[in-house]
């Protein structure tokens, strides 16, 4: 608080309990909730999940996207759905999501970076993305980008929305420094893959 009154601070992504300080987040919920209405408009009923610990596995951020999702859709939202990575091997944890019945038609991953390893782990088990699984990645991998695999719907790199956010508001208050501190929810752009989804009969 006392850096705040010296020079402009926005903090992102948390506020650790601090009053006065602008704050800059997104709408996990609305991005979960965006992401896997994308598998269930191509028609997908038995989405599996991937979290990052086990402590993610719990209906909050877009974990209750997903679920509320599912629920508009009068489909089934059931955490039993959701693994976990942390301390896994994507083999392991890949064999596990397709070898249950029924068995998902598409996959939601919650992971920043893994993208890559998972549809190349897909690819050498010899699952067709989209044609047998369907795949929705949660933010922008870079990595998969440069790899030959197929287009990630995915969201814009959230951490950089975040920033920019942060960013205009340090400089509206490097002009008007009086402003009363706000809390901000950055703006996600959505990137709509050509090739990840593939639509199933209804």
């Amino acid at each position: 608080r006392i850096l705040a009154e010296v020079m402009p601070l926005v903090i992102l992504d948390g506020d650790n309990g601090l009053e006065g300080v602008d704050k800059v987040t997104v709408d996990y919920v609305a991005l979960g909730r965006e992401l896997t209405q994308r598998l269930i408009d191509a028609g997908h009923t038995q989405i599996a999940v991937i979290a990052q610990f086990a402590e993610d596995v719990k209906w909050a951020g877009p974990l209750e996207g997903f679920r509320q999702a599912m629920d508009a859709a009068g489909l089934v939202a059931d955490l039993s759905m959701v693994s976990y990575k942390a301390g896994k091997l994507y083999p392991v944890l890949l064999a596990d999501i397709l070898s249950r019945e029924p068995r998902p038609t598409g996959l939601l991953a919650l992971t920043t970076s893994d993208h890559a390893i998972i549809l190349s782990t897909l690819m050498a088990m010899g699952v067709n993305v989209p044609l047998d699984l369907s795949y929705v990645g949660w933010a922008y991998s870079y990595m998969a980008a440069l790899l030959p695999f197929p287009t990630l719907t995915c969201l814009d790199d959230i951490y950089q929305s975040m920033a920019g956010c942060a960013v205009r508001r340090v400089l509206d208050r490097t002009e008007a420094p009086t402003l009363p501190a706000e809390s901000f929810i950055a703006p996600v752009n959505l990137r709509v893959g050509e090739t990840c989804i593939e639509k199933k009969a209804t």
